[in-house]
């Protein structure tokens, strides 16, 4: 009989859990997260969010899983589809706050706009979309220190001082080295510039491009590019390196 009422007491137990709603998810929270939820309905576990605000970042219509581990390592992770707003798409994330988060397969679709204030240089007006492929990222202390998978920017064009040019398709192939140094091979791809290179950022934050494009592209495009370059002319191809510190 004892057996009876522990095995019944359990199950009534692990029932409230699984039935909590999903309002509660704003309870587990890191107060430093910078994460702001709307529209919460289902369960704890597996519910929709109408909306979710993250630093700029605004998404809409969201199927999630909740990760259970992440919760009770006081972290909120989950798997998750988002069908609107400033990405959609499909990836598996945990958060601990605002500066630690990490990212799994990760396989989304965004307008590069968003990513222009990033960009160290002013009048810079950025076009197309940007996709992830199957991207694993982790951001420890603001910090990137994980990259893998690719990462392409579809019908590219640039707009600088009120001059529009279109560009083309880039796609970057990612991977993070022994050393703990970040690499992105250029991979070929449908663009006027027939850019070709290497990018790494070391550990210390140093962004490094080396690459080169090629010399019959429009003037007006490849004297923009003369700022990066990196000896004279050969074979027509301009070599091209640009350093910079992001972090």
């Amino acid at each position: 009989m004892k057996n009876k009422i522990i095995l019944f007491t359990s199950f009534l137990f692990l029932l409230i859990i699984f039935l909590m709603p999903a309002k509660i998810i704003n309870k587990f929270l890191p107060a430093k997260s910078g994460v702001v939820i709307s529209g919460i309905d289902g369960t704890v576990w597996s519910g929709k969010i109408g909306n979710l605000q993250l630093q700029g970042w605004s998404l809409e219509d969201i199927d999630f899983n909740t990760r259970v581990f992440s919760l009770i390592t006081g972290k909120l992770g989950a798997d998750v589809n988002i069908f609107k707003g400033d990405l959609i798409g499909n990836l598996a994330f945990e958060l601990q706050d605002s500066k630690t988060v990490n990212l799994e397969n990760a396989n989304i679709k965004t307008s590069l706009s968003h990513f222009e204030k990033y960009i160290p240089f002013k009048g810079i007006e950025l076009k197309g979309n940007l996709e992830t492929r199957q991207v694993d990222l982790h951001i420890l202390a603001s910090r990137l220190t994980y990259l893998y998978g690719k990462t392409l920017w579809n019908d590219g064009a640039v707009t600088f001082n009120g001059k529009l040019w279109t560009l083309g398709n880039f796609e970057l192939d990612w991977k993070t080295n022994e050393d703990g140094s970040i690499q992105a091979k250029i991979l070929k791809g449908e663009n006027i510039l027939d850019i070709q290179g290497d990018i790494n950022i070391s550990k210390q934050g140093l962004l490094d491009f080396s690459g080169s494009i090629s010399t019959g592209v429009d003037k007006s495009i490849f004297n923009a590019f003369l700022f990066f370059a990196d000896g004279k002319q050969s074979n027509g191809r301009q070599a091209l390196k640009f350093k910079k510190k992001i972090w």
